[in-house]
């Protein structure tokens, strides 16, 4: 397996999942917290990246050159791989926002 491919799949799965955590959110705002009641977050998720490695033949274990005997179960767990990952960007991009207004309050304490 090369350095590209595991860099590409890496690349693909961060795209795809801030992709899906934003949708998520809109959908949260959109449906609002009583619909959301019924479909969590995580179903919601799940399904959206497994729609997404259908829509457009993401299958991660290709990409660094393993091949299932069973078709479309790449597919499936790789749209899976996706969905996991969007809760952990959202995360990243949360904490990379709160450091930056801890360091701007900072910065005009010291003004």
């Amino acid at each position: 397996m090369e350095n590209t491919s595991i860099f590409s799949v890496l690349v693909l799965i961060i795209i795809f999942a801030v992709l899906i955590q934003f949708l998520v959110d809109r959908i949260k705002t959109i449906l609002g917290k009583r619909l959301m009641r019924y479909i969590p977050a995580d179903i919601l998720s799940a399904f959206l990246g497994i729609m997404f490695a259908f829509m457009f033949q993401i299958d991660i274990f290709v990409i660094v050159g393993l091949c299932s005997t069973i078709p479309f179960v790449g597919i499936v767990v790789s749209g899976l791989i996706i969905s996991a990952g969007a809760p952990a960007i959202h995360e990243l991009i949360a904490n990379i926002r709160e450091q930056r207004t801890l360091i701007q309050d900072i910065n005009v304490s010291e003004e």
